[in-house]
């Protein structure tokens, strides 16, 4: 086999190893800032593209959302935030009378 040289990322500019299978197409290496920088640059690239630009765009794609989003009620909400099992009774605020002392 011949010695390959190793590629430079084009976003912290250092060597790293990649995939043999995708060495003439992995620009990025894998850590995350970088992982981040190669989602952007391949995000600008798509809406560059003429006929990307209005993607998902218009009333047709606006009601299908809304209709999406009525069959699909809890699907936003966080999970992780409420707790499963609780460890206490919630408290039950009480009324209480005020008594003057003499």
């Amino acid at each position: 086999m011949s010695a390959k040289t190793k590629p430079k990322c084009l976003h912290c500019k250092e060597e790293y190893c990649c995939d043999p299978r995708n060495f003439g197409r992995q620009k990025y290496c894998p850590k995350p800032d970088c992982r981040q920088a190669s989602k952007a640059a391949s995000q600008r690239q798509w809406l560059s593209r003429p006929e990307n630009r209005d993607y998902f765009r218009g009333p047709e794609n606006c009601e299908r959302v809304r209709l999406w989003r009525l069959a699909n009620p809890g699907y936003r909400r966080n999970k992780r935030t409420a707790p499963k099992s609780v460890l206490q009774e919630p408290l039950i605020p009480q009324a209480v009378e005020n008594k003057e002392v003499a």
